[in-house]
């Protein structure tokens, strides 16, 4: 049964969070691979690329966007392959939760990641590949050097507000121990999980009137009244459903503040 939630993920105490923009830290992402993985087991491992050959997944969250395209997508099963052209390309349709909020930020800092080639036992920037003694090359590919900053953000918790099922958000939770980047190396630990209900559904609009979630200008006028959005909301070119990386999930969006 879909209702009004609120998800909210603990931060480890010693954790902080590696990502570039806190919109880009959304809850449909991080359902989708839980879900996948669940569904597919190793055979998620195989999937064909996202850019060319995507596959639906579906969600224990509630559909929002042009409500045609949405009685559509609602038939559609976890692993059916998707046509870019009618199902993702400009088909305003997205999963019910708002953009994420960071809870109790305590600190914002710059940290680097670093790749160098080790050249010391040889003495010399040429390595005997077996029986080829080649020149190893850092300015450029596999080898490459690497010296890259990385935004970290320290805060108690991060939440979500969702249209969704509390039984099925908490068994896909449970298995998720990291958020963000650079999980190999401890950043983004979920202490736990919390599904919440809501007294009203702030997935759209919180309960102030502020637009909570990216909505394409385009898809306004096909949604009944237009989700009440007013025209101060904010413009930007950004995704509205994930995964984000990808161009076929980005548009000019009414955002909030």
């Amino acid at each position: 049964m879909m209702q009004p939630l609120r998800v909210v993920a603990e931060m480890g105490g010693s954790s902080s969070l590696a990502i570039t923009r806190p919109e880009d830290l959304a809850l449909d992402g991080i359902l989708a691979r839980a879900a996948l993985e669940d569904a597919l087991g190793d055979g998620y491992y195989d999937l064909p690329d996202a850019r060319i050959a995507p596959v639906f997944v579906r969600l224990p969250l509630a559909m929002q966007g042009d409500p045609a395209t949405v009685a559509r997508m609602a038939t559609y099963a976890t692993g059916q392959p998707l046509t870019i052209a009618s199902d993702l390309d400009r088909a305003w349709w997205w999963w019910a939760c708002a953009t994420a909020r960071l809870e109790g930020v305590v600190a914002r800092d710059t940290h680097y990641w670093v790749k160098r080639f080790d050249t010391r036992p040889q003495d010399s920037d040429r390595v005997d590949f077996g029986g080829r003694v080649e020149k190893v090359v850092i300015e450029g590919g596999r080898y490459k050097a690497y010296h890259q900053p990385l935004a970290i953000i320290a805060c108690r918790a991060v939440s979500w507000a969702c249209l969704g099922d509390t039984e099925a958000l908490e068994r896909l939770l449970v298995g998720i121990q990291y958020v963000g980047k650079k999980r190999a190396q401890g950043e983004g630990e979920v202490l736990r999980w919390r599904v919440e209900p809501l007294a009203v559904d702030e997935s759209l609009r919180t309960t102030d009137g502020v637009l909570a979630r990216p909505i394409p200008l385009d898809a306004l006028n096909t949604l009944d009244g237009g989700y009440g959005v007013a025209i101060t909301t904010g413009r930007a070119y950004i995704a509205y459903r994930a995964p984000q990386w990808l161009p076929y999930n980005q548009a000019l969006c009414a955002v909030g503040e």
